[in-house]
């Protein structure tokens, strides 16, 4: 949203100046000797006063803090940072503002932090600009493409906007909702428009991310705009299907395929073409369960310097969408995008990271790094797919360093990640079907125990009918919401139980008549802690 409120601008720049120090906060001028200072803030002055809440809770959390205005270039702002990271051991970069607004009768010169360019390598062999719109120069230090800081955009145009943003934020941290959003990851999947062979590397990227690259002990959701697939639903509701995963809270909700500036790809048969996602759907975001960090892994979306906001803008501004946004800027290609998601999910499951800026910084390193990581099957696997059926298969290793450019954080650096503790979970290894399981644990807190059985991830419960073509029949149309349901909502028992920190022994129903290997996950949560587990057993 373009649109600018002049009296809270007014009012926002008379807080900054009776304000802004009572923050802490130190400017440009205070003449800096604190060797503590990690975070480097470039912010307009109309936004600066905005900004005061969010310095306060980030020095809580023992930042050290410094704001300064934007210079007019990119060159002079990448230098200006430089010179800040010599003098002091900086960490995290967050600018504040647009890189590109209309003009308007209310500002003489919008308020703006310049967007960073590098001239495209692979991606111009599929029409994209020579020039990529990038926030990695800033991060990079040392001018090898590859960030050395966390880096990210609060992309907005007024200072109600950046209330909007900010209040996100600090809710997201301060006071999440409980429930078992913390947990759920949800991916929408389109068809990428590269051609079969290429969507195929999307289809089987996203699937390995589910089966192998996901603990079980996350609850995972999939929905696929090809008509051919299980996990494509009736594709009237496509768009409603993709709304209510975004709604209904998830850490993560994660988009693969092809993207505009302004919207998602179209969910496509052979009679009609229906819609996914776009722009205007912003007023239709509501998680008041759980906001999500979205991963839009598509072209342009995140393409922060069109006249127009784009999606990912539009999303981060909504005050009931995503809390942070991750997306590119250009064309983006599978192979590249497959590595990233992967990635960025590992370092969250397995890595050390506490904030979201930390998990981007180190998979964009490990991105662009030209050694294979050793044991990891998932990389092994897209690395395999890519060096047969990627177009530009010669330049994958300048592809993975392209994507590094291309994929910007609109959202805080310094996010806090809800990382659950871990659930011990001891089961016996089968069971008869119709029996219960005798669960025992070790809760690291008091709170709430919810205990699930789910069928195996890696395996459809049911047996779908072929679709080797389309049916516009009402028929065809109810068997691919259906197929959709069972191959998503897997759970057949679920209960829930008060439990004190330290062990525990409960049991979990069986329904009758079902067999084959199953998950059981736990997970219990109070209003301040949360941990999830889980258990394989097999039902005869």
């Amino acid at each position: 949203m373009k649109a600018f409120h002049g009296i809270v601008a007014v009012i926002c720049c008379l807080l900054f100046t009776i304000g802004l120090s009572a923050a802490g906060a130190p400017t440009e001028k205070d003449g800096l000797n604190n060797a503590s200072i990690d975070t480097l803030v470039i912010c307009p002055h109309v936004f600066q006063a905005e900004m005061v809440p969010w310095i306060a809770h980030r020095e809580t959390q023992g930042h050290g803090i410094v704001m300064i205005q934007p210079e007019l270039t990119s060159e002079a702002q990448k230098s200006r940072i430089r010179e800040y990271a010599k003098q002091y051991p900086l960490k995290n970069l967050l600018l504040v503002g647009d890189c590109y607004a209309k003009k308007v009768n209310y500002y003489t010169q919008p308020p703006l932090v310049p967007r960073g360019t590098v001239r495209a390598v692979v991606n111009v062999k599929f029409n994209s600009e020579p020039i990529i719109c990038t926030d990695n120069i800033y991060a990079d230090l040392d001018d090898d493409l590859i960030p050395d800081l966390t880096i990210g955009r609060l992309s907005v145009d007024t200072p109600m906007e950046l209330r909007i943003v900010i209040n996100k934020i600090l809710n997201y941290e301060e006071s999440p909702p409980t429930g078992s959003w913390r947990r759920k990851i949800n991916l929408v999947a389109g068809v990428g428009g590269f051609g079969s062979m290429q969507d195929k590397v999307i289809e089987t990227a996203a699937r390995q991310i589910i089966l192998k690259g996901i603990p079980e002990k996350y609850e995972t959701k999939m929905t696929y705009a090809s008509w051919r697939s299980p996990y494509c639903p009736d594709p009237r509701n496509f768009h409603d299907v993709t709304l209510h995963s975004l709604n209904e809270g998830c850490v993560f909700w994660v988009y693969f395929g092809h993207g505009h500036i302004h919207r998602l790809d179209q969910v496509k048969t052979p009679m009609s073409r229906f819609k996914i996602f776009n722009v205007y759907d912003k007023h239709k975001l509501n998680a008041k369960n759980g906001l999500p960090i979205a991963v839009l892994l598509a072209c342009y979306t995140g393409a922060m310097d069109s006249i127009d906001d784009c999606l990912a803008e539009e999303m981060l501004e909504s005050p009931g969408g995503p809390v942070a946004v991750f997306a590119g800027s250009r064309v983006t290609m599978p192979y590249a995008m497959s590595i990233l998601s992967h990635e960025m999910l590992s370092e969250f499951f397995n890595g050390e990271s506490e904030t979201l800026g930390e998990l981007i910084l180190l998979a964009k390193r490990r991105l662009a790094a030209k050694k294979k990581v050793e044991r990891d099957g998932t990389r092994s696997t897209i690395e395999s797919l890519a060096g047969i059926f990627s177009p530009t298969r010669e330049l994958l290793d300048e592809e993975r360093l392209e994507h590094v450019q291309l994929f910007n954080l609109l959202g805080d650096p310094l996010l806090r990640l809800p990382k659950s503790k871990t659930l011990p979970l001891e089961i016996p290894s089968s069971i008869v079907s119709g029996k219960s399981i005798a669960v025992s644990g070790n809760a690291p807190h008091d709170g709430t125990l919810m205990l699930e059985l789910s069928f195996d991830r890696s395996k459809l419960p049911f047996r779908p009918k072929d679709r080797k073509s389309f049916e516009w029949t009402y028929e065809f149309l109810d068997r691919l919401q259906n197929d959709y349901i069972s191959a998503n909502y897997k759970t057949v028992s679920r209960k829930s139980f008060e439990v004190r920190k330290g062990l525990f022994n409960v049991n979990l129903s069986v329904p009758e008549n079902i067999k084959g290997k199953f998950h059981v996950r736990g997970y219990v949560e109070n209003q301040s802690a949360f941990a999830a587990g889980s258990s394989n057993i097999r039902i005869r």
